[in-house]
């Protein structure tokens, strides 16, 4: 009578005491107090087609003398029907969308004629599978954790204690959690050309740049690019690699960021460009012959120069000579920024020099001359006139003027010689 069964058609049997008188037969009733008209001789009946829950089956007997005895009652209980059950889940509330939480909670919920004694459940990557008929847990929600990316699904049916076993139902998730990464971004001269390293200069305007990026489950949609900017999620390429043109001179941030196949956007990842394209003038002065045209006396040089270069300046090339058109080679011959010569013969001399940057441009050559005598007399001596009495007195006075014209041009003569022979 506690237990449930599926049969909607039992058969009862039963029993009567002893009866001085016999008995004359029974009356029965299903879910009401049998009346006083004898049914049935036979101590048992058939029922069939009972419906789903409790059933009351009651008899009683009469004996010959007309007496009525007491009711006697069976409680049947059925439940002919498997239970539906319904999947919830809190974690993962639509099945047609994508999450990146990979812990996952369900719960679900049934109503059943019966108790319910447990439920079948299976949790793999398959849409159709059919749990068994054993008892896996009698709670109603589950909780799974780390569960890696993809498509999963959660199937579940019903046992109750009458032995239904209830229709499967199935319930889809989505976990994506990985976001798609730039891996090896570099930079070439072109394709198939030589490596540009983030950290050095180049001449090239005109690089490419070649990325890869992580597997994704849902595919790579695209990529958003920037140059001195952050990428925004806007897709400009579906290609790994972009070909740039015409960089101007210095530093160039390119920035990159992917997008998958849901729309989740990456983290961005950025490359530097250095490019000078220019070569570099330089000033050269000197301490010790800052005048270029005028002459010394000292023999000891000093040279000094400067340039301003966008990428940095890896030394000078400069020949020392006689010869005002020399071309230094584009060797380096010097880091310093100065140089010192002793002891230079007298002369005209030249500093020829040119400047080397990072990126490898040559600058033009610029030549600077100093003038060396180190016999140069600086005192001159002062032209006097003719004592009083040396004057030779003439006719009319012309031969004084010419005399002291023919001296003063003596004088000069020899002020002229003086210069040349300093020269």
């Amino acid at each position: 009578e506690s237990d449930w069964y599926q049969e909607t058609d039992p058969f009862f049997t039963w029993e009567v005491s002893p009866d001085i008188t016999g008995i004359l037969g029974y009356s029965t009733s299903i879910n009401s107090i049998p009346d006083t008209e004898v049914d049935t001789t036979a101590q048992s009946m058939a029922l069939s087609a009972l419906s789903d829950g409790l059933t009351t089956f009651y008899v009683r007997a009469c004996d010959n003398a007309g007496h009525w005895g007491t009711s006697a009652q069976f409680r049947l209980q059925i439940d002919t029907l498997g239970d539906e059950v319904s999947i919830s889940s809190t974690s993962h509330p639509e099945e047609s969308s994508w999450y990146s939480n990979n812990d996952i909670s369900f719960n679900w919920s049934t109503s059943s004629t019966s108790p319910i004694v447990g439920y079948s459940y299976v949790f793999d990557q398959l849409p159709t599978t059919e749990p068994d008929a054993e008892v896996d847990t009698s709670n109603q929600s589950l909780y799974f954790v780390n569960i890696s990316e993809g498509i999963w699904y959660f199937h579940i049916r019903v046992i109750d204690q009458a032995g239904n076993i209830g229709p499967v139902d199935h319930y889809k998730i989505m976990i994506d959690y990985s976001i798609p990464t730039i891996l090896n971004l570099c930079c070439y001269s072109e394709a198939g050309g030589y490596p540009i390293l983030e950290s050095d200069w180049y001449q090239d305007t005109d690089p490419l740049l070649i990325w890869e990026v992580t597997s994704d489950i849902n595919g790579i949609l695209g990529y958003s690019t920037s140059l001195d900017g952050l990428p925004d999620t806007t897709v400009d390429t579906i290609n790994t690699e972009m070909a740039l043109a015409k960089l101007p001179d210095g530093t160039t941030n390119f920035s990159v960021r992917a997008c998958d196949g849901i729309g989740k956007w990456g983290p961005i990842s950025s490359f530097l460009i250095n490019i000078d394209t220019i070569s570099d003038n330089v000033i050269i002065t000197s301490p010790t012959h800052p005048i270029e045209g005028t002459w010394y006396k000292s023999n000891i040089v000093q040279f000094i120069w400067s340039a301003s270069s966008t990428s940095p300046i890896i030394g000078v090339s400069y020949v020392f000579d006689q010869l005002p058109t020399t071309e230094p080679d584009a060797s380096i011959e010097t880091t310093e920024q100065s140089l010192d010569f002793t002891n230079v013969s007298d002369g005209i001399w030249y500093l020829h020099l040119r400047v080397s940057d990072r990126a490898g441009n040559i600058g033009p050559t610029v030549h600077y001359s100093i003038r060396i005598n180190t016999t140069l007399t600086t005192t001159t001596k002062r032209l006097s006139t003719l004592p009083q009495s040396s004057k030779i007195t003439s006719i009319n006075g012309f031969f004084p003027v010419f005399f002291s014209s023919l001296y003063l041009k003596v004088i000069l003569q020899k002020r002229k010689k003086q210069i040349n022979d300093h020269t």
